[in-house]
């Protein structure tokens, strides 16, 4: 997560790393509002978007008369539920303004544009960004060990709240999004029982950050998902939501008290080192063997992000994670743990 510092106030933009001068771009602190302005459909820079006849939105080309297509969010397009209406989410909004790495004096009026649509456009989307991943295992120290061989990172935080589940646990920070390796320490456990059903150590569960958790669980109850947990703290408000229902992996969805922060990671998790492999979690792989079944409710639960899909004959799973490489030499190596492939892109 990216934090634009303007003298309007504080945005935080999920992705790539941008940098705003707001001595040469003044019209970033016309943008940048501490509450949602109202936007006048007649702005100069073409916000707010007229849908294309699919249904789908181009939050931030103006330019652009080509239909998006709703699965092509790897590259940064918009998300579009059953009924038709987007809801688009920042990360790919971001990928999908190209935005340079930095925008200063020397920038383009088409790149101040563009981005100035992209700043106009995060307080009209509804956020959602994959923020952890967790992973089961039988033998928590030896997968510690692998996690630090093959990530160079250290362990950042042990909750202890995962007691209430029966398990232990280790996270790991790995840009602002973390790893986290669970390990049941009581029996009838539902990590001991996923351990025995796919015999042996594999992915758990895909937690995603959100900015208007209420009005998921409205949408997400009136298709039959049910909560088999939730957690109301003063930082953070959760719910893991019951496997049968979404399909493909555990699934929980949280609301941080403050945007970008993640009380799962304990409270000093900025202080801690990341991985000096990988800058970042750009997706996760499930596994099915309907692998266009499962897209489709995912798409229908509104939280199609971040995921590719892979046809397997055996149970769904989380079997794959694909992480953002440090360095360029890096990219495309694969490596295991807990019986699930990372590939550095």
């Amino acid at each position: 997560m990216t934090t634009l510092v303007t003298p309007a106030g504080t945005v935080h933009v999920w992705s790539a790393p941008v940098y705003v001068n707001v001595e040469y771009w003044p019209e970033c602190s016309k943008t940048t509002q501490p509450s949602p302005p109202t936007v006048a459909p007649d702005v100069a820079a073409g916000w707010p978007p007229t849908p294309t006849p699919t249904g789908h939105v181009d939050a931030c080309d103006t330019t652009a008369s080509t239909p998006v297509s709703s699965n092509d969010d790897a590259t940064g397009t918009n998300i579009t539920t059953a009924t038709g209406t987007p809801r688009r989410n920042a990360s790919a909004l971001l990928r999908r303004c190209r935005a340079p790495s930095i925008i200063d004096k020397k920038s383009t009026e088409r790149e101040k544009e563009k981005f100035s649509v992209f700043l106009k456009a995060i307080y009209s989307v509804l956020v959602i960004a994959l923020r952890q991943v967790a992973l089961v295992a039988r033998d928590l120290d030896a997968a510690i060990a692998d996690v630090k061989r093959h990530l160079d990172v250290d362990v950042c935080f042990r909750d202890p709240g995962v007691a209430e589940f029966g398990l232990h646990n280790a996270l790991f920070r790995i840009g602002n999004q973390f790893l986290e390796i669970v390990s049941p320490v009581t029996d009838g456990t539902t990590a001991g029982r996923l351990l025995e059903k796919m015999g042996g150590d594999c992915g758990y569960m895909a937690i995603f950050e959100v900015d208007d958790l209420d009005a998921r669980m409205t949408h997400l109850s009136s298709l039959g998902v049910r909560t088999v947990w939730q957690g109301d703290f003063r930082q953070i408000r959760g719910r893991h939501l019951h496997p049968k229902d979404t399909g493909g992996t555990l699934v929980s969805i949280d609301q941080p008290h403050q945007p970008g922060e993640w009380h799962w990671a304990g409270p000093n998790w900025r202080d801690r080192k990341p991985s000096g492999v990988a800058t970042g979690l750009v997706a996760i792989t499930l596994s099915s063997p309907d692998p266009d079944r499962l897209r489709r409710r995912w798409s229908e639960l509104d939280f199609d992000v971040h995921v590719n899909y892979l046809k397997n004959g055996h149970a769904e799973n989380l079997r794959g994670v694909t992480a953002r490489a440090t360095r360029a030499a890096d990219r495309g190596r694969t490596f295991t743990i807990c019986g699930v492939e990372f590939t550095l892109s």
